[in-house]
């Protein structure tokens, strides 16, 4: 099995690990020419490598913080000037927290810089994107969510002392949900679907902290609530991404595909 991306040019952001680093390989397996961007080198290199392997597609590792507009306008410009002036398939995955702290506690700062880390950024990459799109005459955007946008936990649970993500990051990620929705109907009269994955507990070496730092920190808040009593793979995620960039989902725009073993449903 392979070929749904052959051919075609993508960019995906915060992929030095995770979520990212696992679409990066698959998205080259089936037979993209990729670019990761992140911040952190070492690993960033090693995944490209790691892509490359996967397929006989080629892969460019381009260091970007993509809090940065000056660095994305050059990362873009890479990748054009080496594969031509069309992206056919962009992830939006770099997200993050600057404070794991609850509310009130949680800074303005802190709570501004997240929101720039984990909405502003699906913007501003989009948006630099926008006309790589609109040259592929019929592209993709899967940008990422998370459970948190839409889901809570009660109050006994936390009282227990498992962790739960920051308002910042709940406020950043529902963000990316509207604007999903709203690049998509922009998307519309250029052949440029919009769509955006929710993951839910997804288990990634970034997500192992807290009072047991050997599993995913909102494990014992979450897997009592899921259909799907476990942690979720960064595979797993990646594979809805590819259905979302790959012409299998050719009329579905606009929407939020939850990967999360049943939580949202169940809540």
């Amino acid at each position: 099995m392979g070929g749904r991306l052959e051919g075609r040019v993508a960019v995906i952001t915060g992929a030095s690990g995770g979520i990212g680093a696992a679409t990066a390989i698959r998205f080259a397996a089936e037979g993209a020419r990729v670019a990761l961007l992140a911040r952190r080198v070492d690993e960033g290199e090693a995944i490209a490598q790691k892509a490359r392997a996967s397929g006989s597609g080629e892969t460019m590792f381009v260091q970007t913080d993509a809090t940065e507009e000056e660095q994305v306008d050059a990362a873009i410009n890479q990748v054009t000037e080496r594969w031509g002036p069309a992206i056919h398939a962009l992830f939006n995955n770099v997200g993050g927290v600057v404070s794991v702290k609850a509310f009130p506690d949680e800074r303005v700062d802190q709570f501004e810089r997240t929101l720039r880390l984990s909405l502003t950024t699906t913007f501003s990459v989009s948006r630099r994107c926008w006309p790589a799109l609109i040259a592929a005459n019929g592209a993709t955007v899967v940008n990422n969510s998370s459970g948190a946008a839409v889901a809570a936990v009660p109050r006994e649970t936390l009282a227990k002392g498992s962790v739960w993500p920051p308002v910042s990051y709940a406020a950043a990620k529902a963000g990316v949900e509207a604007l999903t929705r709203q690049l998509a109907q922009a998307g519309s009269p250029h052949g440029i679907r919009v769509n955006c994955v929710r993951p839910g507990q997804i288990d990634t070496p970034g997500t192992r902290f807290g009072p047991d730092a050997a599993k995913h920190f909102v494990a014992d808040a979450l897997t009592p609530l899921q259909l799907i009593e476990r942690a979720g793979t960064a595979e797993e995620v990646a594979a809805a991404v590819l259905f979302l960039s790959c012409d299998d989902s050719s009329f579905i725009t606009g929407k939020i595909l939850d990967v999360d073993g049943g939580l949202v449903f169940q809540l």
